[in-house]
């Protein structure tokens, strides 16, 4: 509504939006991208959905280090492996 002349519709948003949803609680970046890039079968949607999902997943790292799996571990009181942390 903001920029009309844009042309982007409602769905491009929600294709967005689930490849947000993916890559950031999951911390799969790419799997998210490529997953709604297959998913759509529109190759246009490549550039915004890495904006999308990488701002996602760096907001999550931000807010917390744990990803929805690695969270599960924790509540369970399993030691989380090495390759599984969050390195700074």
């Amino acid at each position: 509504m903001l920029f009309p002349e844009l042309g982007i519709g409602i769905p491009a948003f929600a294709i967005a939006g689930m490849a947000a949803a993916i890559g950031g609680s999951t911390g799969a970046v790419l799997t998210g991208i490529v997953m709604l890039t297959e998913m759509t079968g529109d190759q246009s949607v490549i550039i915004p959905l890495i904006i999308v999902v990488t701002t996602a997943a760096a907001t999550r790292r931000c807010v917390m280090k744990e990803s929805i799996y690695t969270m599960k571990l924790y509540r369970r009181g399993k030691t989380v492996p090495e390759t599984l942390k969050r390195t700074e």
